[in-house]
Formats: C-alpha cells, structure tokens, sequence
C-alpha cells in the first residue's frame, strides 16, 4: 500500500525558492550550452504578412462658392450680438459653417460644435438662463423625412 503525499503550502515555497537559487547559480559553460540549445528560431505558425501597398492618393475635387450668402448672414448675425452658435455640423449649412469659421473668425458669434442637435438646442436656454443673452443654434431641417 503506498503512502499518500501531502503538499504542505510551507514546504512548497521552500522548494520552489531553492531551486531558482540552484538555477542561478548553475556555472557559465553549462548556461552557454543551454542557451544555444534554446537559441534555434521558433518555427511560424502562420505566414508573415506582406507590407500593405499603396496607392497615390486620388484627386479630390474641391467645391467652392464664389460668392457665398454666408459671409453676409456671418455680418446679420454679428448685428444681433450673438456670442455663440451651437452645431452638429451638417450638409445642408456647409456655407455658413465655412463663413462663420474663415470670414468671421469664428468670434463673436463662435461655433460651437455639438455631438448631436437635440444637445446644441438644449444648450442655448441654459445659456440665456446663465447669462441673460440669446445663442444661436443651425439645425439640420430634414429631421424625420
């Protein structure tokens, strides 16, 4: 009948931290034939990736306006002391948008660009309710359709 061995938690970590001491102190030719044995590249499991190619970036066509209404409506709304003006930016008031940043410099009124409508609309009764003035908001109109 064969006796049955208990690992006592004690006797485990003292054995364990033997034998790292024992592997540190093994002598520098055994250490040398060891690691040359362990120096033989790892075999690849899967195939190397081949560096992505790439194309010339294409043309891009640019739209511009010659004479844009924005410059003028960025004049309307500076008339009216707008301090600011929330936004999601959209494509139905690119005009405008561009105005305001590059004709107006973005200053009185500046454009403040919101992560969806509904927040840029809740932000302007906050603001009068702060400081007591009104703040612009430009909505996309196709909301629904």
């Amino acid at each position: 009948m064969s006796k049955k061995r208990s690992v006592n938690r004690r006797n485990f970590l003292k054995q364990a931290a033997v034998t790292g001491a024992a592997a540190a102190l093994v002598p520098a030719s055994g250490r040398a034939a060891t690691l040359s044995q362990a120096a033989a590249p790892p075999t690849r499991a899967v195939a190397p990736i081949p560096p992505r190619e790439v194309d010339p970036p294409r043309r891009v066509e640019v739209e511009t306006i010659d004479r844009p209404g924005g410059d003028f409506m960025v004049d309307v709304l500076k008339t009216l002391n707008f301090d600011y003006i929330a936004s999601n930016p959209g494509s139905s008031f690119r005009g405008i948008h561009e105005s305001i940043i590059n004709y107006g410099n973005n200053q009185s009124p500046e454009f403040l660009t919101c992560c969806h409508e509904e927040s840029s609309v809740a932000m302007a009764p906050g603001y009068f309710k702060a400081e007591g003035k009104p703040m612009a908001v430009l909505c996309h109109g196709t909301v629904g359709i």
